[in-house]
């Protein structure tokens, strides 16, 4: 079953499996970085997280202090949860919500970022 991005805190990417109906507290508020909290996780949504370290920033970082957007609005795609430029080749990259954990790992390795794996006893 496809996860796909729904939220990033840090350096944490959360993926569910449905992103049509996921919510997390405050999802609606602006600024989200001062107010939203992870999604909730529960029978029906699956989360999966995965940790990343990337040069691409988050709408939080591109704005400042208080960016004009909610979770909710970055996952009806009004802006794309990370985006930057590679510089060579210089090009533009933006990762929507909706991106597929799969699609998620080649992007940010791509453009020169790293994912890290939980090792499991």
């Amino acid at each position: 079953m496809d996860k796909y991005l729904c939220y990033i805190e840090d350096n944490l990417a959360y993926f569910t499996n449905n992103l049509k109906d996921q919510w997390g507290d405050d999802w609606d508020d602006k600024p989200y970085e001062h107010n939203a909290g992870p999604p909730y996780e529960n029978d029906k949504f699956k989360i999966t997280k995965l940790v990343f370290q990337s040069e691409l920033e988050t709408p939080a970082e591109r704005f400042g202090i208080n960016s004009p957007y909610s979770v909710q609005d970055i996952n009806d795609k009004k802006t794309p949860w990370l985006s930057g430029k590679t510089y060579n080749p210089v090009k533009s990259i933006e990762i929507y919500a909706g991106t597929t954990v799969e699609e998620f790992i080649n992007v940010i390795l791509n453009s020169g970022g790293e994912i890290y794996l939980k090792l499991e006893k």
